[in-house]
């Protein structure tokens, strides 16, 4: 069964925004579920296959001279 958290933490364990958690999950990158109440949940247990596909380039491994 997979875990679900709340946008604020899925974007904490991404290292992004909780508004660009929520942009993932809307354009179908992660699985989400939505509360009774409406609050939305992310899949946490499909987040590390998301970073691991990324092509993101951690801004310290950039060659600053060009």
């Amino acid at each position: 069964m997979p875990k679900y958290v709340n946008p604020k933490t899925a974007g904490a364990m991404m290292h992004v925004t909780r508004h660009t958690a929520v942009r993932y999950a809307r354009a179908g990158k992660l699985p989400y579920i939505l509360t009774p109440g409406g609050h939305m949940r992310i899949d946490a247990d499909a987040i590390p296959a998301l970073m691991e596909s990324s092509q993101r380039i951690p801004w310290h491994k950039v060659d600053s001279q060009g």
